[in-house]
């Protein structure tokens, strides 16, 4: 790729390749299945067919300080164990995708840094997952890096400061992959994408309410191949599983995120799908919806500029 294209290319990310076509699923209920990777010597404390709780200690590793947890992430059962090398545990959670994000899966409690204090200075818990419902800053990540932090999930980001975080051409990172990405030692999703955006309410909300639960964060993204950040709020044992998987249609009803253009950012419901393509506001003829929007207004706006989030 030739110098100074990273940039240019990953901005353009922001507003075409990262958003959702086909609309982001929420799935309050999924069943999954997910392999946690164990350092080199780390010792199994479970067995196949055990029943574990998402803040269980499934493996421990000798670390500077002394022996490290690893915790299980899900509420469900074990179903493999290669000893030294990996679990594989399945449980029902509620599945949440974000935007954009990088680094392996990580397991910790959820927590809010304390308001009104500097992030230079602000306190960070050794292993949680920091909730941040703003724009995050280098100062932040570099803080949570050292703090010992194993994640993040944050609104959204500047282009050039996440690049000079993971020191790397963010769409090289990107079109690698799950593969392909540099071992980060931190993982990091972002709700909105790039840029300065706050988080929704909605999606604060529904993080809001798991608040010093252990919860599941992967980061690779890849969206040529339908890769996103997920978040995984485990559910108890026995939860009945949700139909999957999740309709992304746009449809009368159905509620949506305004994913480009001059409303990019709001929300609102589908009341009307026109039978005819309407013109927009680029001249074009293209398929539209009426939707009424969360202030009250009513807007024609293209269907590929919507995201189903409901």
């Amino acid at each position: 790729m030739p110098k100074g294209r990273g940039i240019r290319a990953a901005t353009s990310m922001s507003s075409a390749t990262l958003d959702y076509p086909l609309g982001r699923p929420l799935l309050t209920a999924v069943l999954v299945r997910r392999r946690r990777l164990l350092p080199a010597g780390a010792t199994v404390l479970v067995g196949m067919g055990d029943q574990v709780r998402p803040e269980q200690p499934v493996a421990e590793f000798a670390g500077p300080g002394g022996l490290i947890p690893v915790l299980a992430g899900l509420a469900g059962r074990v179903l493999e164990v290669i000893p030294g090398h990996a679990l594989t545990i399945e449980g029902v959670a509620t599945s949440l995708n974000g935007l954009v994000g990088f680094g392996p899966p990580a397991v910790g409690p959820l927590v809010t840094l304390p308001r009104g204090e500097s992030v230079a200075l602000v306190p960070i818990t050794p292993g949680t997952i920091i909730l941040h419902p703003q724009q995050a800053s280098l100062t932040l990540l570099q803080r949570a890096l050292a703090g010992g932090a194993v994640g993040i999930i944050a609104a959204s980001m500047a282009t050039r400061e996440l690049e000079a975080f993971v020191r790397a051409d963010l769409s090289v990172l990107l079109e690698a992959g799950a593969t392909g990405s540099p071992r980060l030692p931190l993982t990091v999703v972002l709700t909105e994408g790039l840029g300065a955006r706050s988080m929704h309410p909605a999606t604060y909300q529904l993080l809001a309410q798991r608040l010093n639960e252990t919860l599941w964060l992967a980061g690779a993204t890849d969206p040529r191949r339908g890769m996103r950040p997920e978040m995984l709020l485990p559910q108890p044992f026995g939860t009945p599983t949700s139909p999957t998987p999740a309709d992304s249609t746009v449809v009368p009803g159905a509620q949506v995120a305004v994913v480009a253009g001059t409303q990019r950012g709001t929300r609102g419901e589908v009341r009307h799908i026109f039978a005819r393509r309407q013109l927009d506001s680029a001249g074009l003829l293209t398929p539209c919806a009426m939707v009424r929007l969360e202030d009250g207004s009513a807007a024609v706006l293209p269907i590929h500029v919507l995201d189903r989030i409901g």
